[in-house]
């Protein structure tokens, strides 16, 4: 329990890297434009180096407040009339949804203007193949007659509330292919046996996407996509999003994607996550790399030079950069097998020169700690001959400059109240959504 509380500390530097990554693509290797902690945020950015003298057991006490005022806003109560919807849904049969929506699928599909022979489908996918009205009709929802332009279902909760659910679209549309949503499906029947086609799919994504939830008329659930593509195509070769906005309001919780651009040279990205207008969690991230597609639509992916911050609360801010991501992330890799003790040396030095880390207080851009790596012992082979390293995060205090693994230093004793704020607030959210 101990390593996993302590790699739980580094999981969201960690997402937050793989995120901004994944999906990112150049050849160039240059460092990633990392920007001081706090950049982008409320608050003043101060320039000291009066955090930077705090104690290894006064960072821990102000890491474990942080993380507690954090969970201390998050209320599971916030969320009844969420789970009063759910549960009147979980009680309507909605077969009717899902025979008008395979009928929507085959429509499409049928109006592709393929060959059946060619065994090659191309379906362009529209919102306006979606749309109709649902009403309860007793147990069970029914379609409702006329023509409409949005996709709607209206409901009662167990309370007697009226709560409709709709989504809608406007602005224009971008036909945008990607080779990694085609697929292969095979069918069979008697006269022919099997018969395999393959669907090569366009989808016409349009400029706002709304989807909204109202129980008497109040708002509890909205969720906005704005998205803007240069050119369009295949993805992310042809097309590539310029900018993707994104918003999800539950009641008075907010996360908001600000701004994501992805294309098959960079994707970067700003995160936040706000209770009734405060920012809680500020993710910003930068990543290169390089997007390679072949005749067969094997992708293959490498990263490049990434960067990645993030601030919680205005209180805690941690960085974490490296000029190259897939040569960290391929080191890493052999640490899941047996090496000798100058083999996982050798690849800590690479990765540290590859990468750093640190951590900050109060939008201080003079860090407390530095993050870096090292290999410790952890079993041998059968013949004593090889050993097998762990790569572990460490901690280096500016203070006095000692040095603290994370697994000796996010532990359950040093962070006991954290992690009892965190199994309470889990409980409550399990009990009320009966997980």
């Amino acid at each position: 329990m101990k390593k996993v509380f302590s790699n739980i500390m580094l999981m969201g530097l960690t997402l937050g890297v793989m995120f901004f990554s994944a999906c990112s693509s150049s050849d160039d290797d240059s460092p990633a434009n990392p920007s001081p902690p706090g950049t982008g945020t409320p608050g003043e950015v101060k320039n000291d180096s009066t955090d930077a003298q705090k104690s290894s057991q006064e960072q821990m006490q102000t890491l474990a407040n942080t993380a507690n005022s954090f969970m201390s806003k998050i209320n599971s109560a916030d969320f009844n009339n969420v789970k009063q919807v759910t549960d009147a849904l979980e009680n309507i049969d909605n077969d009717e949804i899902a025979d008008w929506a395979e009928e929507c699928v085959d429509a499409v599909i049928n109006s592709s203007g393929s060959s059946s022979s060619s065994r090659i489908e191309r379906p362009l996918w529209r919102a306006s193949n979606f749309t109709g009205h649902f009403r309860q009709l007793g147990n069970r929802f029914v379609k409702e007659n006329g023509s409409f332009d949005d996709l709607q279902a209206t409901f009662t909760d167990n309370q007697g509330n009226t709560c409709v659910a709709n989504v809608s679209v406007e602005g224009t549309e971008t036909n945008v292919s990607a080779s990694f949503l085609n697929y292969d499906d095979e069918d069979w029947d008697y006269d022919n046996g099997y018969t395999e086609t393959r669907y090569e799919n366009t989808y016409s994504i349009p400029k706002t996407v709304v989807a909204k939830l109202t129980q008497n008329g109040s708002e509890i659930l909205r969720v906005t996509v704005n998205t803007t593509f240069n050119g369009s195509g295949q993805f992310p070769t042809q097309s590539s999003i310029s900018n993707l906005v994104t918003t999800v309001k539950i009641n008075n919780y907010v996360l908001s994607l600000n701004r994501a651009a992805v294309s098959s040279s960079q994707v970067n990205a700003d995160l936040t996550l706000a209770v009734n207008n405060e920012t809680l969690l500020h993710l910003n991230g930068t990543a290169n790399g390089s997007y390679k597609e072949d005749d067969d639509e094997n992708i293959d992916i490498e990263f490049g030079a990434a960067n990645v911050t993030c601030d919680v609360m205005g209180k805690v801010q941690a960085s974490f950069q490296t000029t190259n991501l897939q040569r960290v992330l391929e080191d890493a890799r052999e640490f899941e097998d047996y090496m000798n003790g100058n083999r996982a040396q050798s690849l800590v030095k690479t990765i540290n020169s590859l990468s750093s880390g640190a951590l900050y207080f109060d939008k201080n851009t003079v860090p407390s700690a530095t993050i870096f790596f090292s290999a410790a012992e952890d079993g041998y082979s059968s013949d004593g001959s090889s050993y097998y390293y762990e790569l572990m995060p460490v901690l280096r205090f500016a203070s006095d400059g000692r040095e603290i693994a994370f697994e000796d230093y996010f532990t359950e004793s040093n962070f006991q109240s954290v992690i009892n704020t965190y199994n309470n607030l889990v409980r409550n959210f399990r009990n009320m959504f009966d997980i």
